[in-house]
């Protein structure tokens, strides 16, 4: 049994600070996975600069690195790191970016059984320029439209596979076919 997602029968109550507080749904049975996702992954360049460049200069900056990121993908890792089993359905470009993004959910071991690799599509890529004094940042991205999901396309088996789906809302047809069927299957839904 999940410590963080355990198996009630009735509703939840967890203690903290000698107070009681009521979930207010009961956890669904166990299900192959605890928690399960929908929605985006993106590759993440952070580029720190001592300062926010002017308009129309030059500057060096003070640190990159390339992360995963997304946010449904990101929440997939989180709850893994935390020791659930968790699962995440999406889209992928065929590039070098797609390639890392898939491959780090696999590292992390987050099921990557009902992602989807796009031929010729880009991944969708973001670049966030952070000011190292102030932490104050400003992201630039982009999205292949050939990594969206119309209704019809909804991997909806994924609505049952896990006690909690999580949902971005990014493909907004597609996440409410998965919703629906989520909430037929008494899956909670974030």
């Amino acid at each position: 049994m999940n410590a963080f997602l355990p198996d009630l029968s009735v509703v939840g109550h967890v203690r903290k600070r000698a107070r009681i507080v009521q979930f207010p749904f009961r956890l669904p049975s166990p299900r192959k996975f605890d928690a399960v996702g929908f929605g985006l992954s993106a590759v993440d360049h952070l580029i720190v600069v001592s300062e926010y460049p002017r308009f129309d200069s030059k500057m060096r900056f003070k640190e990159h690195q390339q992360s995963a990121g997304g946010q449904t993908a990101t929440a997939m890792v989180a709850l893994q790191r935390l020791g659930l089993q968790t699962a995440y359905a999406g889209r992928f470009g065929s590039d070098s970016e797609g390639h890392f993004g898939l491959s780090s959910l696999k590292v992390e071991g987050v099921d990557i059984e009902l992602a989807e690799v796009v031929p010729g599509a880009r991944n969708q890529i973001a670049f966030i320029i952070i000011d190292a004094r102030s932490g104050n940042r400003t992201i630039i991205w982009d999205r292949d439209e050939r990594l969206t999901y119309s209704f019809g396309e909804a991997p909806i088996s994924l609505s049952s596979r896990g006690r909690v789906l999580h949902i971005d809302a990014h493909d907004p047809p597609a996440c409410a076919r998965i919703a629906h069927g989520a909430k037929a299957t008494g899956t909670i839904l974030t």
